[in-house]
């Protein structure tokens, strides 16, 4: 298979040059050596193809500096290529949806970070988990949350599938993003009620937050560090929005590193679980991820978090 059609409009960045370390390059000409790798074109060479869609605090298109803004660019192009040596890195950013058809079909696609689910673990062989996050949401005005109190429970969680099956309020998500297991077996299982709405393309969380602004949505899904952004492009004041969690989720959502089911993912994949063994390569992760989060944020996800093994990689969820 040709990869020029994929390798047009990506941006490459190559490591390249001796290793500036003997054990490095040991490692490197080891791991080259394995049979079965896809190698792209060139003189044995291998290829990853790092697929990322456009999304605040996420992704984001580069500022005029070049610099990475998003807290999973930082970890790609801080942590995961420079600790990948020896390998031909290009980054293709996609829609959602077409970066999950990549990972199923180009056996050099992976992710820098996808939430765990079953319907995923389907295409795409999975890391350690390597950064773990608040579960998401639901934002909207206080008006509208005043009306749903029969659907919040004493503990704050909202009955998601209550308030749509009762059609107490138009809910509207971002097609193909993932907001937890439990929340993705819902919405695929409510798919197609009139008061659900799917939006997909670029910028889909302004779209979303848009919608409260329109009056076409009451209350759209996302991530609690996404406040200040929906909160702006839905014109409100941070005092009108309110964020309540979605019940029966799991405590946190693990984000871990995503490739395709092959030979070359699965290799890919246990050069990246060596790199996450190092107790500073997950502390550093975390970090991207910890800095978006509000103080009050914080605190709940450290009370939240297991405990950090000195050493050796983190566990699977079961």
């Amino acid at each position: 298979m040709s990869n020029q059609s994929a390798r047009r409009g990506a941006r490459r960045v190559q490591q390249a040059g001796w290793c500036g370390r003997a054990w490095l390059c040991l490692v490197g000409a080891v791991l080259a050596g394995l049979p079965g790798w896809v190698r792209a074109e060139g003189p044995d060479v291998l290829e990853v193809r790092w697929v990322i869609h456009s999304l605040p605090f996420v992704h984001a298109e580069q500022g005029r500096s070049g610099s990475p803004k998003g807290f999973l660019d930082r970890m790609l192009h801080e942590l995961l290529i420079p600790n990948l040596p020896g390998l031909l890195h290009s980054v293709d950013q996609v829609p959602i949806p077409r970066r999950n058809q990549a990972l199923q079909s180009d056996a050099r696609a992976c992710s820098p970070g996808m939430i765990v689910s079953d319907e995923r673990r389907a295409f795409t062989t999975f890391s350690v988990p390597v950064i773990r996050m608040l579960p998401s949401g639901a934002f909207g005005t206080r008006r509208v949350f005043g009306g749903l109190g029969k659907f919040i429970s004493p503990e704050g969680n909202l009955d998601l599938e209550r308030v749509i099956t009762t059609g107490a309020a138009h809910v509207a998500v971002a097609d193909g993003r993932s907001y937890g297991q439990v929340v993705d077996a819902l919405l695929v299982r409510l798919r197609g009620r009139g008061n659900l709405t799917f939006i997909s393309g670029e910028g889909t969380t302004e779209k979303l937050a848009r919608m409260i602004r329109a009056g076409h949505a009451d209350l759209v899904l996302g991530l609690v560090y996404e406040a200040d952004l929906v909160s702006r492009e839905a014109g409100l004041e941070g005092v009108d929005l309110e964020f309540w969690p979605i019940t029966e989720q799991e405590r946190l959502h693990q984000l871990a590193i995503g490739c395709h089911q092959g030979t070359q993912g699965a290799a890919v994949i246990a050069r990246i679980n060596a790199l996450f063994a190092h107790a500073e390569m997950r502390r550093q992760a975390q970090a991207f991820y910890d800095a978006l989060l509000r103080p009050q944020d914080l605190k709940r996800l450290r009370a939240l978090m297991p405990p950090e093994p000195a050493s050796g990689p983190g566990r699977q969820r079961p």
